[in-house]
């Protein structure tokens, strides 16, 4: 257990703000004057960064909290896309396609020139046909094509989720 839970907390005042910048302004440390208002050295810190005002350290704060819990709420909401699509391929290849649609891809790839020599892929997705039951050999393939885009796909959301590709 943290601190903040094995003690009672502390409602800070002006008052203490106000001592906080006395003990500051006399050479007192953060730590120090934590001890004498009963709350944590960061605090003080952020009593100071707000200039010693506790409505201004008070919505601050009140931001911060926010802010993690925006933070929070997205990578938990990453996270469930991602436990999708690793049960889902499909709904893979559909959160990757709809994120490549937002982001303008579509046009970009309509707007870059064609390079002298450069291959030209159809894109005309024709129906799937239906593997033969008895050919062991073709569905395998299959499979494991589309285990080669699911990856590639993990890799791109990978990066995407470190920051490596900002787009």
């Amino acid at each position: 257990m943290n601190a903040a839970t094995e003690v009672k907390r502390h409602k800070l005042t002006q008052t203490d703000c106000d001592m906080a910048k006395y003990l500051l302004e006399h050479g007192q440390t953060l730590k120090e004057i934590a001890v004498i208002i009963k709350c944590d050295p960061s605090t003080v810190g952020k009593i100071r960064m707000a200039n010693y005002d506790l409505l201004t350290y008070l919505s601050q704060r009140k931001e911060m909290n926010r802010k993690t819990k925006e933070r929070k709420a997205a990578e938990e909401a990453g996270r469930r896309r991602l436990q999708n699509a690793l049960t889902d391929p499909m709904e893979w290849k559909n959160t990757v396609d709809q994120t490549l649609k937002d982001q303008g891809w579509d046009e970009l790839q309509k707007k870059l020139p064609e390079v002298p020599g450069q291959m030209k892929m159809d894109l005309e997705q024709k129906p799937a046909e239906e593997p033969e039951k008895n050919d062991d050999n073709k569905q395998m393939k299959f499979q494991a094509a589309m285990m080669d885009k699911l990856l590639k796909k993990l890799d791109e959301l990978i990066d995407v989720l470190r920051g490596g590709a900002e787009a």
